[in-house]
């Protein structure tokens, strides 16, 4: 895998851009995740955890299905760089999306059979193009954010909290920060939706670091 090739400015990497549309169709804050492969094996085999892992399984297949289908019909179009890495392009065949791998779910960096043959390369697609797809998708799939069942506007900003707090992004961070941070944050990746206020963000990252969720920042 070419991993020293970086994503162009102004797009994604497949399993970033598969994340997005996974909390934004997916009630993701609801659903456990079975990501470490030993516990995988073992619900498969031994129905260790088994129903969580089913849950896990069905959510992203069907997010998976949605961006393949896109794919393979050119409603989004999948961009890699040419065997020698010098340039990128759009890559010349559909033919592959139609497949999927043995977990659901989409990464940067494909496995043979999992999509068009690439030779290593990173897949992305165009930002503006995947956000656009997306809020369509949850249009036509009649989602609304709070709606029963489906992720709030406040789960998005707190999964991307999470997501980016367990990489130490906000360490050291006041709370009023953050909540800046993560509005900005907002607006651009969701910009179809009406994005929280700063002092509402700040408000619930309290609540919940109250609660025992969050990880720890700075209190001021």
């Amino acid at each position: 895998m070419r991993h020293d090739l970086p994503i162009p400015p102004g797009h994604l990497g497949l399993g970033d851009a598969f994340d997005l549309a996974f909390a934004r169709l997916e009630d993701a804050t609801r659903i456990v995740r079975v990501a470490d492969p030993t516990v995988q094996i073992a619900a498969r085999l031994w129905g260790h955890d088994r129903a969580a892992l089913v849950r896990e399984e069905k959510a992203r297949a069907r997010v998976e299905a949605l961006i393949r289908a896109a794919l393979a019909t050119g409603v989004l179009t999948a961009f890699c760089y040419s065997p020698n890495g010098g340039v990128w392009g759009q890559i010349p065949t559909r033919a592959g999306w139609s497949r999927r791998s043995d977990f659901p779910g989409l990464d940067t960096f494909l496995d043979s059979g999992e999509g068009p043959d690439v030779g290593g390369s990173p897949v992305f697609v165009e930002r503006a193009a995947f956000m656009s797809w997306m809020a369509a998708a949850s249009r036509k799939a009649g989602i609304r954010p709070g709606r029963k069942g489906r992720p709030s506007v406040m789960q998005l900003v707190l999964a991307e909290y999470g997501r980016r707090a367990e990489m130490g992004a906000f360490e050291g961070l006041p709370l009023v920060a953050v909540a800046h941070d993560l509005q900005a944050w907002f607006k651009q990746t969701h910009s179809d939706l009406p994005a929280p206020s700063p002092s509402t963000i700040e408000k619930h990252l309290r609540k919940s670091r109250s609660d025992g969720d969050a990880p720890k920042t700075n209190k001021k």
